[in-house]
């Protein structure tokens, strides 16, 4: 069972936008299973690099946002990850496509 997924699914996104996703813990997975984590240990990253913590909302226990005010800097796939018995582990990912709307 997965423990986790981000919203919105993968996206097209405007070039130079705003954009936020959300990764949203599954509560069950989590009390199921040895992985101790909340919303405050996830970590953002943007094509295997970790995003600046102060794009971070730490919303609720289960949920974390990350804004990019530019997605010029956003590259594909988006990830919320966490650190598992001292390894990092993605929780989930989407494929992230930038554009300009057509004229």
């Amino acid at each position: 069972q997965q423990c986790g997924r981000i919203i919105p699914d993968s996206s097209v996104i405007k070039l130079g936008s705003t954009f936020t996703a959300f990764c949203i813990l599954n509560e069950t997975c989590l009390s199921q299973s040895n992985i101790h984590i909340n919303a405050s240990d996830i970590i953002w990253k943007s094509k295997k690099n970790q995003v600046s913590k102060d794009q971070y909302t730490v919303i609720n226990r289960t949920v974390s946002s990350v804004t990019f005010n530019d997605t010029t800097s956003l590259k594909s796939p988006l990830t919320c990850n966490s650190q598992v018995y001292g390894r990092n582990a993605a929780i989930d990912g989407i494929v992230i496509t930038l554009g300009l709307p057509p004229e």
